[in-house]
């Protein structure tokens, strides 16, 4: 069981980053395109969390990976740490392509006329 730890803090790192996109697609949703102030907060809200389930979720992925390494520093990485460093990248690289409403944003008008 002791060299199986690593593996299962990254599994449970990953569950638990599914749980936050999970969370925020049952919770938070897509934002609507002309929202209400009550409607923007509660999108806000929601989203916040998680996003705070999403980083716990990578920050025992990263425990794991980090275990996982350093316990076997002589030898070849496992697929396990491949698949955790890889899955760290696609979330930290993905974080700007996040679109977040403003409070003071208008949509825009477009005139009949091309």
């Amino acid at each position: 069981m002791r060299r199986f730890w690593p593996l299962l803090l990254i599994v449970s790192g990953v569950l638990i980053v599914f749980g936050g996109f999970i969370y925020n697609v049952m919770f938070a949703g897509i934002p609507y395109q002309d929202p209400t102030p009550e409607m923007s907060a509660s999108y806000a809200y929601h989203a916040g969390i998680a996003s705070v389930i999403r980083w716990c979720g990578v920050v025992v992925l990263l425990l794991g990976a980090v275990a996982g390494v350093t316990r076997g520093a002589t030898r070849k990485p496992s697929v396990a740490s491949l698949l955790a460093v890889t899955l760290l990248a696609w979330v930290v690289l993905s974080g700007p392509a996040t679109a977040s409403i403003t409070p003071d944003s208008k949509p825009k008008d477009w005139s009949a006329k091309p």
